[in-house]
């Protein structure tokens, strides 16, 4: 009868040891997922800020070359977008066309540079890079 009692007390202490085991196994593995799930959530909403810049560097550019075509005269400009997008604002510069070869006539064609940036400056800005003939331009 004592062996008994002993072995069982004995799979008592192994059940309790293996019980805290699985806890501990369990806890570490719940906290790597939820770090997992965290650094996920910040990917895909820098991924929606950076969708949504672009989306709206896209309609300012589509934007103004159909000024440009129209005036045949754009400059350097500055603006800001209109509701619910107010809290964004885009930039338009413009430069000289620089090609390493001769035979592409760099004169008629200018380099005009997007950028759009929300108001607070810590957050990512995107800059699209186009062509424009430079009648479209003026300096």
């Amino acid at each position: 009868m004592r062996r008994l009692a002993k072995s069982w007390s004995n799979k008592r202490a192994f059940l309790l040891v293996e019980a805290t085991l699985t806890a501990v196994v369990i806890a570490v593995g719940l906290l790597f997922i939820s770090r997992s799930i965290g650094g996920s959530l910040k990917v895909l909403s820098r991924v929606q800020q950076y969708e949504r810049l672009l989306r709206l560097a896209e309609s300012a550019f589509s934007r103004l070359e159909a000024e440009a075509q129209h005036t045949k005269s754009l400059a350097h400009r500055e603006g800001l977008f209109d509701p619910p997008d107010e809290g964004y604002r885009w930039t338009l510069t413009t430069g000289p066309l620089q090609l390493d070869q001769s035979d592409i006539p760099t004169d008629t064609l200018t380099v005009v540079t997007l950028t759009v940036s929300p108001s607070h400056a810590t957050s990512p800005t995107v800059r699209l890079h186009t062509i424009w003939p430079s009648a479209w331009v003026t300096e």
